[in-house]
């Protein structure tokens, strides 16, 4: 039987993108660590508030899953000297190649968000960006799930500015979740659990986009910071009609 979106939204759906996290090193065909396939110490990938930088040895495959883990310890990348360390994988290999993109679709991931208490820690993220880099319509940026200020919330950022933010109930931490949006040319719904907290019909991305996860670590948009902090994810997927 075909894997199918955990939502149930409306298909036929055929699965263009998969990853189980099986084994115990990352697809390079698939993903490459840091900002854009940048070796050695690269990022933050938010400038503002990020306050790490992104490292290979802070991701991790094991027991069919991918770990992101925040630690604090200091680094400098090209961007600056910064007092913690983290992760993120994407499926590009340099701001102008790409290993995966795609125009339209169904993005699904099962993460496991890092806590604090009964709330996300620091600044965990599953979203689409632009391959042209920017947010200028109708290029723009789809955030599925980030946490921020504890809370799981989607936004739509495009040159108009961002919409949002949508958030599910429920605390997200302390287990498997699922996080998923259906991009379509006329609107984009996100889906937490299966279940749609809302969409957005307006400034809608036509463009290609790649796919990331990462966790930054903020003290002023999502305070505080936590480390060490891990999130999993247990699949990405990637459905189109």
């Amino acid at each position: 039987m075909d894997v199918l979106p955990a939502s149930g939204a409306a298909g036929p759906w055929h699965l263009i993108f998969d990853d189980e996290f099986n084994g115990s090193v990352l697809d390079a065909t698939k993903w490459t660590t840091g900002l854009y396939g940048g070796s050695g110490f690269t990022g933050p990938i938010n400038l503002t508030y990020g306050i790490d930088v992104m490292a290979a040895s802070q991701v991790s495959v094991a027991g069919g899953a991918v770990a992101i883990t925040a630690i604090l310890e200091t680094n400098t990348s090209s961007e600056g000297t910064f007092p913690y360390t983290s992760g993120a994988i994407m499926t590009a290999s340099s701001f102008s190649s790409f290993l995966f993109s795609f125009t339209y679709g169904y993005a699904e991931a099962r993460l496991w968000l890092p806590a604090n208490g009964s709330a996300i820690a620091n600044w965990p993220a599953f979203w689409l960006y632009a391959t042209a880099g920017n947010h200028t319509y109708p290029n723009g940026e789809i955030d599925i799930v980030e946490g921020l200020g504890g809370l799981a919330e989607g936004h739509l950022i495009s040159s108009a500015g961002t919409q949002g933010p949508l958030t599910g109930s429920g605390s997200f931490v302390g287990g498997w979740h699922t996080f998923a949006v259906d991009w379509e040319p006329g609107a984009v719904t996100w889906y937490y659990d299966g279940a749609s907290i809302g969409s957005f019909v307006t400034q809608i991305p036509s463009t290609p986009m790649l796919v990331i996860l990462n966790q930054e670590v903020s003290t002023s948009v999502s305070p505080p910071a936590i480390a060490p902090a891990t999130m999993l994810a247990d699949y990405v997927r990637v459905w189109q009609h």
